[in-house]
């Protein structure tokens, strides 16, 4: 289920993935690779290429600065949900987005890169004690790359009085651009949309998160199984993501924990939305 390989990975990411980002900057770099054909289509220029099996991850060795276009597919359920990071001197990690994304169901990722070493790192072979599945990319040369337009955005905000919240503006188009910006101080947030059934209503979704939050063995109102959408950024990151969705009901929901280790979507982060 996605909630239960989100809950592994996020604890993941605060230690041992920190641990291996660092590690990972002074290692090998890996080969290109081409995948399938994908069901949503870029057109500012040039795609680099992440696939995932069952047993490796390939992926880009080496980038231009300025905004970056990734494509990243997979070919087996327990792997290739790939994230970007950059390891800074002061110790911290910077996570740069990526794409929840499933077999036959690819999506793409568009940030802006300065010249640097980064880490590409799979978050579900990393979880449940795997050794990491990573690579290292080695951003230098010249500035190139177009950003997609998106057709919405979505932002991840602290709203005085009420909490962490979600504010979409624009219409959120099936296969088309969307733009996610985490604007939550001190802490690294996702946007995942999940189908979500006519009859479900906003009442339902809080009660769930709630029984979630305290690690109640409850059944969600809708498929967790079929999320789309962006991997975690750390707060005042952006990026342009494509993934596809299907036209309908979903609800947009992030499973990420706070410090104090309480559900953000508990918190009321999440919101019915309509895909056109």
């Amino acid at each position: 289920m996605y909630t239960l390989h989100v809950r592994r990975r996020l604890a993941a990411t605060t230690g041992a993935l920190l641990l291996a980002t660092g590690a990972v900057l002074t290692g090998t770099s890996p080969v290109a690779a081409a995948g399938p054909a994908s069901r949503v289509e870029v057109r500012n220029g040039p795609v680099l290429e992440i696939v995932s099996t069952e047993t490796s991850l390939t992926a880009p060795a080496t980038a231009r600065p300025g905004p970056v276009t990734f494509r990243s597919s997979t070919t087996h359920e327990g792997s290739g949900w790939v994230g970007l990071a950059r390891a800074h001197e002061d110790g911290t990690t910077s996570f740069l987005g990526g794409v929840v994304n499933h077999p036959g169901r690819p999506g793409l990722f568009t940030t802006t890169l300065t010249p640097g070493e980064y880490v590409l790192f799979d978050y579900l072979y990393t979880q449940g004690g795997a050794e990491p599945r990573e690579r290292r990319l080695t951003v230098s040369g010249p500035v190139s790359g177009t950003t997609p337009k998106p057709t919405a955005t979505i932002v991840s905000r602290e709203v005085p009085g009420k909490g962490p919240r979600f504010t979409v503006t624009g219409k959120l188009r099936a296969g088309a651009p969307i733009r996610f910006t985490n604007e939550l101080p001190g802490q690294y947030n996702e946007a995942v949309l999940f189908p979500l059934p006519a009859n479900v209503t906003r009442a339902e979704l809080q009660a769930f998160f709630d029984a979630a939050d305290e690690g109640e063995p409850v059944e969600a109102p809708f498929d967790t199984s079929l999320g789309l959408g962006s991997l975690p950024l750390s707060t005042d990151r952006s990026q342009v993501f494509q993934v596809p969705l299907e036209r309908g009901r979903h609800v947009l929901v992030t499973w990420v924990r706070d410090s104090s280790g309480h559900l953000l979507a508990q918190q009321g982060q999440f919101e019915i939305v309509d895909v056109c």
